[in-house]
């Protein structure tokens, strides 16, 4: 296995950029993830894997040096140019390189999808990846407004599942909503209004997308206006709001449990 010591290293320096460089994800067609069970789960997926970084003090060297037998491109660096590339705090010491695999949305009037707009945290939205894959959503339509799913969190957090789902990108919300109607996709919107109806009280059928809003703001009444109906969770007094992953995982649970 190669051993790398030069922070000028070329593949040291294009993880770097993949970290931080969401035009040099896009352009590259290579995103980085982080820790082995993450890696692994990527690698028995089918993701093509174009180098492993390993730090030598890492646990699971012995792992990676078999990968580098089976004729992965595995590397192995010391602690001071791992540290650089790491996000996390308590990293396991293995960084993966991959191609990003294209999984496109192909909207269908009898399938069930979440759309989602201006979701800016990426834990938020790598654990929505997760739990939609996890009840069989079958796709995801995101707004470009939102952060980007080939962040390093974002794939840590939905644990490689984000190339698991169909999803679609897409600028404008609004095209999107009259889009989906179009194709007989029945567009719930998810806000605390006098109008909304209770989850409990809804029955969800094939051909539904339910919309979910911006972590602080939520959806733009625009917006609202154009779903076919508005739904809310209903909760005590006690607390004003649900975090948004747990709202789409309450909803999506009970979209799919039909």
């Amino acid at each position: 296995m190669l051993k790398i010591a030069s922070s000028q290293n070329k593949l040291i320096k294009s993880v770097k950029k993949l970290l931080i460089d969401s035009k040099y994800r896009h352009t590259s067609n290579l995103f980085v993830a982080e820790t082995y069970r993450v890696i692994k789960q990527l690698i028995d997926n089918k993701q093509k894997c174009r180098n492993i970084i390993v730090r030598m003090d890492s646990k699971y060297l012995s792992q990676i040096k078999q990968l580098d037998k089976n004729g992965l491109n595995c590397v192995e660096v010391n602690n001071q140019i791992f540290n650089t590339l790491s996000s996390l705090e308590n990293s396991d010491g293995v960084i993966g390189v991959f191609n990003s695999k294209k999984n496109e949305l192909v909207i269908e009037n009898n399938k069930k999808y979440i759309l989602l707009d201006r979701i800016q945290n990426p834990i938020n939205l790598g654990s929505i990846i997760r739990t939609s894959v996890a009840l069989g959503i079958n796709g995801i339509i995101i707004t470009n407004n939102s952060v980007d799913i080939t962040n390093q969190k974002v794939i840590k957090t939905s644990v490689g599942t984000c190339f698991n789902i169909p999803i679609k990108v897409i600028t404008s919300l609004t095209d999107a909503i009259n889009k989906l109607k179009t194709k007989g996709i029945r567009c719930y919107a998810t806000s605390l209004n006098p109008n909304s109806t209770k989850l409990n009280d809804v029955v969800f059928q094939n051909g539904t997308c339910v919309i979910f809003g911006n972590e602080g703001t939520g959806l733009k009444e625009k917006d609202v206006k154009l779903c076919d109906e508005t739904i809310y969770i209903p909760i005590t007094n006690k607390v004003d709001s649900l975090n948004v992953n747990v709202a789409c995982a309450i909803v999506m649970y009970q979209l799919c449990k039909n």
